[in-house]
């Protein structure tokens, strides 16, 4: 994202003047996403790094079952944004179709990974075209999605009971346009894997008529958004080749007329046209380095590289605690390393965040 333009994190967290953030007034749940974005690690994707998602989800959707049971964040709080006009264009291309997007769409869209909860937001903090009024909200969707903690059979339809909400429009909400493309069984396990729940404040401020209209229009305007966060953190779970790391200077800004001083700090641009599944070890030779946090990603070892692995749980970490697996065709070994810090403190501290290209 060019450095002039604003970031969906930016508009949230003040430095678009003006900006509001409550979501039916649920001053709540506005405070607690905008202090998760404020302390998490953020990831911003650029234009082409977002049709790269796109294209992702539109050449591998049935990929999303295996990328919800691996699901991980680079890091414990993970702030994830991305272009949603680039996103939606592709999606149309990659369909053979032309696109004509209202005035008033969302260009960004973000989500806060935070104990394996996703929540999203979506604002417009540089597009001129949308109205004035909207150009100053960042909407926070009072929709979690808890990946950490599986449904029953019953509680899914304890869920859809209340909401008026058949279980079929339920996995449809949740998958988007990969529905289709899944079969009934993988709908199946997307919809036990993850726990759907409404801010409670929200509900309690509708009427109960209100409250099944704005419930309909939620399920329409944001279904997928949860695919889309799942196939954007597989995106960022494996090791990175190519990096290029700016530091940023101590930045000032008047929010509200008053000054206030954002700390340097540096942003590593990740190119993912330069991911390598696969890296060689290194030899340990380099210059110590000051104390950074390092980002969760899947580690390998042994095998094939060039096979097209089917993953078998096997086992936990004894020293983490974490899923491992076996490839079933090839032996390769594989878990996850999680976030965590490195370097030496004496030389000084890096707080980073990252842009992602395509």
């Amino acid at each position: 994202m060019p450095s002039h333009t604003l970031s969906l994190s930016d508009m949230l967290l003040g430095l678009h003047p003006g900006v509001r953030t409550t979501f039916n007034n649920d001053v709540e749940l506005s405070t607690s996403f905008a202090n998760g974005v404020r302390v998490a690690r953020k990831f911003i994707f650029d234009a082409q790094a977002s049709r790269s998602l796109a294209r992702l989800t539109v050449d591998h959707p049935n990929r999303l079952v295996s990328c919800l049971e691996d699901c991980h964040a680079p890091h414990e709080k993970t702030w994830v944004e991305f272009d949603n006009l680039s996103w939606h264009r592709e999606i149309s291309t990659s369909e053979g179709g032309s696109v004509s997007l209202h005035p008033d769409t969302a260009q960004c869209l973000g989500f806060l990974w935070e104990k394996g909860v996703l929540r999203f937001g979506f604002g417009s903090p540089n597009n001129e075209s949308a109205r004035s009024e909207l150009r100053k909200f960042f909407l926070i969707s009072p929709i979690s999605y808890d990946v950490s903690k599986g449904w029953s059979s019953k509680e899914i339809v304890d869920f859809c009971q209340r909401t008026e909400t058949t279980p079929v429009e339920l996995a449809s909400f949740l998958t988007g346009t990969t529905y289709n493309d899944l079969s009934v069984s993988e709908r199946m396990d997307v919809l036990h894997s993850v726990r759907v729940e409404i801010s409670s404040n929200f509900i309690c401020t509708l009427s109960s008529k209100a409250w099944k209209g704005i419930w309909k229009t939620l399920r329409n305007e944001c279904a997928g958004e949860f695919r889309t966060g799942i196939f954007a953190l597989a995106l960022l779970s494996h090791p990175i080749g190519a990096q290029i790391v700016s530091e940023v200077p101590v930045r000032k800004h008047f929010v509200r007329g008053k000054l206030k001083v954002l700390p340097s700090h540096t942003i590593v641009t990740v190119d993912l046209n330069s991911c390598r599944l696969f890296r060689p070890t290194g030899t340990g030779t380099g210059s110590e380095k000051r104390r950074h946090d390092v980002r969760g990603h899947f580690c390998h070892s042994g095998g094939d590289r060039y096979c097209d692995h089917s993953w078998v749980e096997h086992g936990m970490s004894s020293k983490t605690g974490e899923k491992q697996w076996n490839c079933s065709k090839c032996s390769m070994f594989r878990w996850w390393r999680v976030s965590h810090v490195r370097g030496n403190s004496l030389l000084g501290f890096v707080d980073h965040d990252y842009k992602v290209r395509g």
